[in-house]
């Protein structure tokens, strides 16, 4: 059977009180059945299932509370994977992971587990993130930009006794409208990768673009209020600027030149050498803080460079083991006749060997787990990095900033320790003094022309930041705009098949409800959480148990029969038997079921429970765990 990705499947729930293993038991692809009596713990198990996957809100009883961890070992996308989580009444609780099947994670040491949080941080991905990578399913932001987690995606998944008949989505306090519209139409497949990445990001921009116009709109607002309103461009005032060092660099050589030309020694020789000796520290200090920053500016640069080198190898380090991991899906087991590296005979050896060349045992489970768990952490290091290389950015662009302002203060200081230093011979004070004031006056004018020259060169920075930001929204909108019409006949192609199965299933249920066995039109909508049948959405109680499985049995096979779909072709049914259900009309949908799983082209699982099995299935192998009555129930506490 083919399998579309993405695929979880549950392979084996082990549920432990303390050191004593109080359920366990393994699934199987296709239906499997957990049948039992009313009140013998058939929808703790379902919520056992549903919790070890990252479901959260679990309301538990009192005996589910008596065991203290789960193991859910999954089949993700025929990778076998172990999840294990602490039960209590604590909220978001970690999830620890195994790359590997139960049997291994129980022989493995505890350094051979992974923990992840239940929301992200800075410093740790959330294992949502990390299953989601798995399973090779994009991430998607939903409101507030929060993002969709597990839970939130199981909600559509599974089909629980506490929630109302007529909704589709597990209920939820707080619940919104837009997450269950954002993850309804993601699951359906309705919008590509692309797609997701260019709202991600088209948000982004808009906050920026909405900083950089605010930042704008209060310089100018600051100006007009002093006066400056119309203050010249950053290339006008870099004029001005070496104008006014030209005259300054006169003014200096005329000084030095009247002090040349003085007559009288000056005795106060003893006083100058003091102030020459303030000069040269201040001189030496900005020399020294010169050069400190230009070098800083070096070193960052050159690790700049290393760290996006660094960065890219990452990223080829990943898609190379995407490469191996197809290739090896392609070619299979290869025999090795020869050693490719010193093409000696490579001696053919009996016995279930794995690798014809290094004779190790490993299968291809194993082998897929270790890639899975390589590009889990090569995706953490690329993560680090680039948030390293963004801090290195952002310093380097300080740096870069502060050295102008340092170079015109060690030109001023330069000119006024070359002036002090010289003969003070000048003929007449007052040419002295008139120079020095000259001199006093054009460097405070060039104290303000750099203020000045810093100020447009922020106006002019925000400027271009404001252009390159709107012309980055108008290409991403109107990227946007191509995406979402062509995921128009993905959606079509969606509703089709969802529509055609939901419309089977009810015609094919007992003659109790005339607009079932009449369904001509039906009608969902995710966000308002409800299910309709030829115009109606309220029905029996037994019939709106009908509706409402029949409606998630119906979103799974369209997810089996097209790949485009994000549902991982994963169901968990609890409650058929509710609402007074009657006996016939139980078993026919527990029949239909089975026969829709029958033919469906692609791999898939559903787990259902009830407490009224059909005759025909309470023997068969889709019967998983033995049945259950009150007084032996299925957590078996001792």
């Amino acid at each position: 059977m083919i399998q579309y990705k993405p695929n979880l499947q549950i392979r084996r729930v082990r549920v432990m009180a303390g050191a004593v293993s109080a359920y366990d038991v393994s699934f199987h692809e296709g239906v499997n059945i957990i049948a039992g009596q009313n009140a013998s713990g058939k929808s703790t198990i379902m919520d056992f299932i549903f919790y070890g996957i990252g479901g959260e809100s679990v309301p538990w009883k009192n005996e589910a509370l008596l065991c203290t961890d789960v193991f859910v070992e999954l089949s993700l996308n025929s990778v076998p994977v172990t999840l294990r989580r602490v039960v209590n009444e604590e909220r978001r609780n970690p999830i620890q992971i195994f790359w590997g099947d139960l049997p291994s994670a129980d022989a493995a040491s505890y350094s051979h587990w992974e923990s992840y949080p239940y929301q992200r941080s800075a410093s740790k991905e959330s294992f949502s993130q990390v299953l989601f990578r798995a399973m090779g399913l994009p991430e998607l932001r939903g409101e507030s930009a929060s993002n969709i987690t597990m839970h939130q995606i199981m909600r559509l998944m599974y089909v629980d006794q506490r929630t109302p008949h007529d909704e589709i989505f597990r209920s939820e306090p707080f619940d919104t409208q837009l997450t269950k519209e954002t993850v309804g139409n993601y699951l359906c497949g309705v919008y590509n990768d692309e797609l997701y990445d260019a709202q991600l990001e088209l948000k982004n921009v808009d906050a920026q673009l909405d900083k950089a116009v605010a930042q704008l709109r209060n310089l100018m607002v600051v100006l007009g209020r002093s006066g400056q309103a119309g203050a010249n461009t950053l290339e006008m005032l870099q004029a001005e600027q070496a104008s006014v060092e030209a005259e300054l660099g006169q003014a200096h050589a005329a000084l030095v030149q009247a002090k040349a030309n003085r007559r009288e020694v000056p005795s106060n020789a003893d006083a100058t050498g003091v102030r020459l000796g303030k000069l040269r520290l201040k001189l030496t200090e900005l020399q020294q803080q010169f050069a400190s920053k230009s070098g800083a500016v070096g070193e960052l640069e050159l690790e700049e460079k290393d760290s996006a080198q660094f960065i890219a190898e990452l990223e080829r380090r990943i898609h190379a083991l995407d490469d191996s991991e197809s290739t090896k899906a392609h070619f299979g087991k290869i025999q090795f006749n020869f050693c490719p590296c010193c093409f000696s005979k490579v001696e053919p050896i009996s016995g279930d060997v794995a690798c014809s060349l290094c004779k190790g045992q490993g299968d291809g489970a194993s082998v897929a787990s270790q890639i899975l768990r390589m590009k889990n952490e090569l995706a953490l290091q690329k993560s680090e990095s680039v948030k390293l290389q963004s801090a290195r950015v952002e310093k380097l662009k300080l740096l870069r900033s502060e050295i102008p302002k340092l170079r015109r203060e060690l030109s001023t200081a330069e000119n006024e320790f070359n002036t002090a230093a010289a003969e003070w011979t000048a003929p007449s004070e007052q040419v002295i003094e008139d120079l020095s004031a000259k001199i006093g006056s054009l460097t405070q004018l060039l104290s303000q022309l750099a203020a000045n020259q810093r100020l447009a060169e922020i106006i002019e920075e925000l400027q271009r930041q404001r252009a390159e930001l709107q012309d980055r929204k108008n290409v991403l909108t109107e990227n946007i705009l191509r995406w979402e019409n062509a995921t128009v006949d993905s959606k079509a192609d969606a509703n089709k098949s969802i529509f055609d199965h939901l419309i089977r299933l009810l015609r094919n249920d007992l003659p109790r409800q005339d607009e079932f066995i009449n369904a001509s039109v039906v009608s969902w909508d995710f966000g308002e959480n409800r299910v309709a049948v030829n115009g109606q959405r309220q029905f029996s109680e037994s019939s709106m148990v009908i509706l409402k499985h029949c409606f998630h049995l119906a979103l799974l096979a369209a997810s089996a029969e097209h790949p485009f779909f994000r549902l991982p072709r994963f169901m968990l049914l609890d409650g058929i038997d509710d609402g007074g259900q009657e006996l016939e009309r139980s078993h026919a949908l527990q029949n239909a079921i089975v026969e829709l799983s029958d033919v469906l082209p692609s791999s898939h699982q559903i787990i259902f429970a009830t407490s009224q099995i059909a005759p025909n299935l309470a023997t068969s192998s889709l019967v998983v765990g033995p049945t259950t009555t009150v007084t032996k129930k299925s957590l078996e506490l001792h």
